[in-house]
């Protein structure tokens, strides 16, 4: 547990209350950090959010832009995201061990989640999403399997009917580990991802409770 009162009240590290989520109860809400006040030093330009969440869970979300040709883009996606899970456990640290005395039974750390998202505007000319993915599908599911080569097409057909359109020419795919999102506006699917992601931490944390207890009771 993390006693977001103290790291307020001592002023642990600079931390701020944002407007909650609202999927969160109020006894949820986090607190927010800038990763810039964590480094004197360097001015970081990448981060979207930092949240401390006091049931133990610290989040991070970054946003790197790429350019190139759409179908070229793979390689640089996955380099990024490899390089951004190190990055991440970097900023986990430092941000850990500000806050330890804050924390009841610290630990770095019981588990990780990871969760991409590629995003592009869309395309000036009228393109229907259909038509996009007709085009596309191959590399945007090669994109969220981190595979340079095509997968098969047994596997994009399930990955793709995923796709979800919601204003006519957005669409939106979402697979286990990362999503494709042709939109504009895309900072309330990306608190969705932050949100699920944490769901999953605290089920798994809840399994690997339940382990714990059974095998005590069968031993």
């Amino acid at each position: 547990e993390i006693d977001l009162n103290k790291i307020r009240r001592k002023k642990v590290v600079p931390s701020y209350v944002e407007d909650p989520f609202p999927h969160f109860k109020n006894y949820h809400i986090p607190l927010s950090v800038k990763v810039d006040d964590l480094y004197e030093s360097k001015k970081r330009k990448d981060s979207i959010s930092c949240r401390i969440h006091s049931f133990g869970v610290i989040s991070f979300c970054y946003k790197v832009p790429l350019s190139g040709k759409f179908e070229t883009l793979k390689v640089k996606v996955i380099d990024t995201v490899q390089e951004y899970k190190e990055i991440a456990d970097k900023d986990a640290r430092n941000l850990f061990d500000s806050i330890r005395s804050s924390i009841k039974d610290p630990h770095f750390y019981n588990l990780e989640s990871n969760y991409y998202a590629v995003q592009i505007d869309p395309m000036k000319e009228s393109t229907a999403p259909e038509d996009f993915m007709n085009s596309f599908g191959v590399t945007i599911t090669s994109l969220l399997r981190l595979e340079t080569k095509k997968l098969s097409e047994y596997q994009q057909k399930s990955i793709l009917k995923t796709a979800t359109g919601y204003y006519g020419k957005d669409f939106i795919v979402i697979d286990g580990e990362a999503a494709f999102v042709y939109d504009t506006e895309y900072f309330e699917a990306i608190e969705f991802f932050e949100l699920a992601n944490i769901q999953r931490l605290e089920l798994q944390r809840f399994d690997q409770l339940l382990d714990k207890k059974l095998n005590a009771f069968y031993g």
